[in-house]
């Protein structure tokens, strides 16, 4: 007697009929829900960042630029933490929540390598 197949079972049917495409399909499953989940994050890495800073620039822009004083505007800062390891954002971290005014400059876009 004849049973039909369960749903695991046509996948693994399709897979061992056709396992080049069923790699491609799989690849671009993959990359798609990747760039869903990079799309809508928070806070997105620079490049897929289009949000414009008061400076009237984007990340990408920012950062594909050497930081000038000018580029900084008229701000005083108490204290300035070069590098962003985990020793200079706790110390960041600390010295603002001690009311001083705080700069932290990496030069990496990503906070703690």
């Amino acid at each position: 007697m004849f049973r039909p197949l369960s749903r695991s079972e046509k996948i693994v049917a399709i897979v061992r009929k056709y396992p080049k495409t069923t790699i491609i399909v799989g690849n671009l499953v993959i990359v798609g829900g990747l760039w869903r989940y990079l799309s809508r994050q928070k806070y997105p890495a620079p490049w897929l960042d289009r949000r414009v800073l008061e400076s009237k620039k984007t990340k990408k822009e920012v950062l594909g630029t050497d930081l000038k004083a000018e580029s900084l505007g008229n701000e005083v800062w108490d204290v300035i933490v070069v590098g962003s390891g985990s020793s200079g954002l706790v110390t960041a971290n600390l010295l603002s929540r001690a009311g001083l005014k705080v700069l932290v400059l990496e030069r990496h876009y990503i906070a703690g390598k």
